[in-house]
């Protein structure tokens, strides 16, 4: 707040009672929320780049095209960029359940150890969990072969 010490010296009052100081502190408020809008937005837009960044870097895909591309169709189209980047990422990866490598989602089996990852019944061939003795969908009986550490199945021993 300013104090107007010119009037002051000369006999006139320190706070004008006509309201101008009112006014200034008023426009004030106006420009700092109107600065505080601003910085809302620019923030939130920034994160939302860190975040495409990241996440397309975590699911293994090209990071920097898909944040470059959030980037130049979000000002003119608004949000249509991360729309389009959420619609079409890859799926996480997750870890086998057998070796603990990291695999793609949308691979059958492990490229290190060839375990099954969507096990398939061999009569409908729709899809069935490792659990299942039966088939849910055609109630075919399902033979799991017992893993060892290795993925290999044991030999069959015609002696025992």
């Amino acid at each position: 707040m300013a104090v107007n010490l010119h009037l002051a010296e000369t006999g006139g009052a320190i706070f004008p009672g006509d309201g101008s100081i009112r006014d200034v502190g008023e426009s004030t408020a106006g420009l700092a929320a109107a600065i505080t809008g601003i910085a809302i937005v620019l923030s939130a837009f920034l994160f939302m780049l860190g975040y495409v960044y990241r996440d397309a870097k975590r699911r293994g895909m090209n990071a920097g095209l898909w944040t470059l591309l959030v980037l130049i169709l979000s000002p003119a189209y608004l949000l249509i960029g991360l729309i389009i980047y959420l619609l079409v990422r890859e799926p996480l990866p997750y870890g086998c359940p057998q070796c603990c490598t990291t695999v793609n989602a949308r691979f059958n089996f492990c490229p290190n150890c060839k375990y099954n990852l969507h096990p398939a019944c061999p009569q409908c061939q729709r899809e069935v969990a490792d659990a299942d003795r039966f088939c849910p969908y055609c109630a075919t009986e399902l033979s799991h072969m017992p893993k060892t550490a290795t993925g290999a199945t044991p030999p069959n021993n015609a002696a025992s």
